[in-house]
């Protein structure tokens, strides 16, 4: 996963585009979607449908049953072809969309990849995330908060 971390206005949209060019890709952009998990789910889900329309009805299904988790939501996307997931505009998630959305990217199965695109992005998640490794920070670390004693 990739985090492009900048103030506004800094081009984080445009080298997200450019960095998703030519490859499969599903994007999400949370500016309007209210911020909720719930919100980030339907969007993702929305996503999908571009997609594999069979594959997002099985998620719509799921979901309306019970709200979707970040493992069964990777796993209903598993047997997708090889995808770039992008997220522009992650800042205005709440708090428990934030830990959702990076949960489910800790379990997005292999060969799919994912970039994010945020002003800050504040989950206590984050140090985690790129003390392992798992995570890659382009621009201002400086902008990634977390609470002490979290990492």
């Amino acid at each position: 996963m990739t985090l492009l971390l900048a103030p506004s206005g800094y081009g984080k949209s445009v080298l997200l585009t450019q960095l998703v060019q030519g490859a499969a890709c599903l994007e999400v952009d949370l500016k309007n979607q209210g911020g909720q998990t719930d919100a980030l789910i339907g969007a993702l889900i929305e996503a999908v449908s571009n997609t594999d329309p069979a594959v997002a009805a099985q998620l719509l299904t799921s979901h309306q049953e019970f709200p979707l988790t970040p493992k069964r939501f990777s796993g209903g996307v598993a047997s997708l072809p090889a995808l770039v997931l992008t997220f522009d505009h992650a800042e205005r998630l709440s708090p428990d969309g934030a830990a959702w959305l990076l949960k489910f990217i800790q379990l997005l199965p292999v060969p799919h990849r994912a970039v994010i695109a945020a002003r800050a992005l504040t989950s206590f998640e984050v140090p985690y995330l790129v003390a392992t490794g798992l995570v890659q920070v382009l621009g201002d670390l400086a902008t990634v908060s977390w609470r002490r004693g979290s990492v």
